[in-house]
C-alpha cells in the first residue's frame, strides 16, 4: 500500500518534503507506465483520439487549430517527452528498501511532476476505455478483460488525491 509521509522542510530552501513509498508490485507497475506513454507520443497519429485528449484544441475554428498544431505540435510533444524522462529518472533514483519497496523523496516540483504524469496516464486510460462519466459511476465486472485497466485508473486517481491533499496542506 502506498504511503506518503511528511518530512522536515528542506534546510536551505524551507520547502516542504515528503517520502512516497510504494510496495514492490506498485513500483514495478509505475516503472512501466512512462514507457507506455512514450510509445504513444512516438506515434501521435497512431491514436489521434488519445492525443487529442492530452492536447485539447486551443481554437474552435478548425483552420486556426490546424495552424496552432503546426506551430506548437512538436514542442507540446517534446514537453511531454521531457516530463516522461524526468519521471523515469525520479523512479530510477528512488531508494529500494526491503522486499522491493520504493521510496521517493519529493519536494514541491517532483510532487507536481508526479501529479502531471498520473493525470496524463489517467487521461490516456479513460479515453482508451471510452469513459465519459465519473469513474465512480462505472461498474466493471472483474472478469472483464479491461478490468485491470479500470483498476489502474482508480489506483492512479487515489495517488493523485493523496498528492493533491499533501500539496494543499502546505
Amino acid at each position: 500500500m502506498t504511503k506518503l509521509a511528511r518530512e522536515k522542510d528542506d534546510a536551505e530552501s524551507g520547502e516542504p518534503r515528503w517520502t512516497l513509498t510504494f510496495e514492490a508490485v506498485e513500483a514495478t507497475l509505475l516503472g512501466a507506465l512512462p514507457l507506455q506513454l512514450a510509445a504513444l507520443l512516438a506515434d501521435p497519429d497512431g491514436n489521434r483520439r488519445v492525443i487529442d485528449r492530452l492536447f485539447p484544441p486551443a481554437y474552435a475554428d478548425p483552420e486556426q487549430q490546424r495552424e496552432h498544431r503546426q506551430v506548437l505540435g512538436e514542442s507540446l510533444l517534446e514537453a511531454r517527452r521531457t516530463m516522461l524522462s524526468e519521471v523515469t529518472t525520479l523512479l530510477a533514483g528512488g531508494e529500494r528498501k526491503k522486499k522491493g519497496t520504493l521510496a521517493l523523496r519529493l519536494g514541491p516540483a517532483t510532487l507536481d511532476l508526479l501529479l502531471r504524469f498520473f493525470n496524463d496516464v489517467r487521461l490516456v486510460l479513460a479515453t482508451d476505455l471510452g469513459i465519459e462519466t465519473n469513474l465512480g459511476e462505472e461498474r466493471v465486472d472483474p472478469s472483464d478483460p479491461d478490468a485491470p485497466r479500470y483498476a489502474l485508473l482508480d489506483y492512479l486517481g487515489n495517488l493523485e488525491a493523496i498528492l493533491v491533499d499533501a500539496a494543499s496542506r502546505e
